[in-house]
C-alpha cells in the first residue's frame, strides 16, 4: 500500500512500486489453507498495480519533485527491491536445500544410530561392486551382533538397549575407515563394508572392533553410575574380484561365520571365506 500511495504522489518514475511486486513472490511461497486463495491475492496485486500505473504515468503526480532527485529515488528503489528478491530467493533457496538434505538424511541413515540403514548399504554395495569389477580390488564383509541383547533389553529396559546400540554405532564408525561404509543391518546386527580389503586384513579390523567395543562402559543409571558392558560377535567373509559373486551370497557367509562365533561361546571372530565349504551352526 505504502508502494503503491508513493508512486501515485510522486510518480511512477519514482520506483517505489518495485517494492510492491515483492509481495508476489512472497504470496506464491507462503502457505495457505486454500489455493484458491493464493490465486486472488496474487491476481489482486497484479490488479493493483496495473490500475495504479494507468492511473500515475498518464497524469502529473501529485508532488512533483525535481528530475535528478526522482532518477536517485529510481534507482535507489529498483537496486534496493533486487536486492530483497535476491535476499528472498537465497532465503527459500537454502530453506529447500535444507529440507531436501534432512529428506535425504532420512531416507538413507538409520534413525537411532545415524548409521547408513539397510536399503541405502545395498545400493552403495551395488556400486562397490561394479567399481570392483572395473578396479579388480578385493572386498571384504564384517557382519556383527551385540551378544545378549535380547536380555539387555528385558533387563534393563529398551531405553538401555538404544542406548547401547547408539555407543555400539559410534564406535563402528569411529574406528572404521572413511572408505568404509558401515550399516545397521537390523535389530542388533550390524554389516562394514570393506572396500580395497582382503579377508585377514578384515579380520584384524574386526579383532580391533571386537577388543574395542569389549572394553566400552555404557552407562546405564546416571543416578548411581551404573555401567553395563557388551560384546560383539563377528563374521567375516571376502569377495574375490576374480570370482562371480552375490551380496546374498556374501550375507550368506558372513552369517554362518557369526552363529560359528555365537556356537564358540561369543564375543569372538570367525571367518568364512568364498572358497570355504559352508558349515552351518545354531547360535549357543
Amino acid at each position: 500500500a505504502h508502494a503503491l500511495l508513493t508512486a501515485y504522489l510522486i510518480g511512477w518514475d519514482s520506483g517505489f512500486h518495485y517494492y510492491a511486486l515483492l509481495t508476489i513472490p512472497l504470496i506464491t511461497l507462503a502457505y495457505f489453507d486454500d489455493n484458491r486463495m493464493k490465486g486472488v491475492a496474487i491476481f489482486g496485486v497484479i490488479a493493483l498495480m496495473v490500475a495504479t500505473d494507468a492511473l500515475s504515468r498518464g497524469g502529473a503526480p501529485a508532488y512533483v519533485l525535481e528530475r535528478s532527485v526522482v532518477d536517485t529515488l529510481h534507482y535507489a528503489n529498483l537496486i534496493a527491491s533486487l536486492s530483497i528478491l535476491a535476499v528472498i530467493v537465497a532465503f527459500y533457496f537454502g530453506l529447500i536445500t535444507r529440507t531436501e538434505d534432512k529428506l535425504r538424511q532420512l531416507a538413507t541413515t538409520d534413525p537411532l544410530t545415524h548409521l547408513l540403514n539397510r536399503r541405502s548399504m545395498l545400493e552403495i554395495w551395488d556400486l562397490e561392486c561394479a567399481t570392483q569389477k572395473r578396479s579388480g580390488n578385493p572386498m571384504s564383509v564384517i557382519l556383527c551382533d551385540i551378544d545378549h541383547f535380547k536380555r539387555i533389553n528385558d533387563q534393563h529396559g529398551h531405553d538401555v538397549g538404544d542406548q547401547v546400540l547408539r555407543v555400539v554405532s559410534e564406535t563402528l564408525a569411529d574406528k572404521t575407515r572413511q572408505s568404509d561404509h558401515v550399516a545397521r543391518w537390523g535389530g542388533e546386527e550390524f554389516l562394514v563394508l570393506m572396500v580395497g580389503t582382503p579377508i585377514d586384513k578384515a579380520k584384524q579390523l574386526a579383532e580391533k572392533l571386537r577388543q574395542t567395543v569389549s572394553r566400552l562402559d555404557v552407562p546405564i543409571d546416571d543416578k548411581n553410575g551404573a555401567q553395563l558392558q557388551v560384546t560383539l560377535t563377528f563374521g567375516v567373509t571376502d569377495m574375490p574380484p576374480s570370482k562371480t559373486d552375490s551380496q546374498e551370497a556374501a550375507i550368506t557367509r558372513a552369517d554362518v561365520a557369526l552363529y560359528a562365533g555365537k556356537h564358540a561361546g561369543r564375543n569372538c571372530v570367525r571367518c568364512q571365506g568364498y572358497d570355504q565349504p559352508l558349515v552351518r551352526h545354531n547360535a549357543a
